[in-house]
């Protein structure tokens, strides 16, 4: 298995204080979307580098719709997102930026 596989596989596995950790995540994204935009976050999520699926699992359980994307199923690199304009109202990239 090569070494990018080996990470996705380790970090794709469940994590018992993913839910909590991502509520903490989603409440602080919140403050700042309501503190810059006046608004608060809803509707259609996509989850870039969703690792053990917890923050897409934390959306589902107040009503978002979240679309989980991560390697090795989606190259952030080469693959393309199939969504209809404006059918998203968010994107996530928790812990993306240092891989890339």
């Amino acid at each position: 298995m090569d070494i990018k596989k080996n990470y996705s596989f380790i970090h794709s596995k469940k994590n018992d204080e993913s839910l909590n950790l991502n509520k903490r995540l989603f409440d602080t994204y919140n403050k700042i979307t309501k503190k810059k935009l006046s608004r608060i976050l809803s509707g259609a999520n996509i989850d870039l580098g969703c690792g053990d699926k917890g923050f897409t699992k934390y959306l589902e359980t107040i009503d978002i719709v979240s679309y989980p994307y991560d390697y090795p199923f989606f190259d952030i690199e080469k693959d393309k997102l199939k969504h209809e304009d404006e059918s998203i109202d968010f994107v996530t990239m928790n812990a993306v930026i240092e891989h890339i």
